[in-house]
């Protein structure tokens, strides 16, 4: 690649970079004002759990839907 076209190349990823970043304040944010006291930590965390719940009452859950 030409040093022009990294320059280029590297604009368009600060821009993207910087997009990215306002797109995750908005959405932690916005979590915040739902109710997940520390935003999207607490997202993360919460999915985590209903992951491991999942995971860990398969059979039952599934049991249930075949009866």
């Amino acid at each position: 690649m030409r040093e022009q076209d990294l320059i280029e190349k590297k604009r368009e990823l600060e821009f993207e970079n910087c997009s990215l970043r306002a797109e995750l304040a908005d959405l932690d944010t916005l979590m915040r004002m739902a109710g997940f006291s520390n935003g999207l930590e607490t997202v993360k965390i919460t999915a985590q759990e209903i992951v491991r719940y999942s995971e860990d009452h398969r059979y039952e859950i599934d049991d249930d839907l075949a009866a």
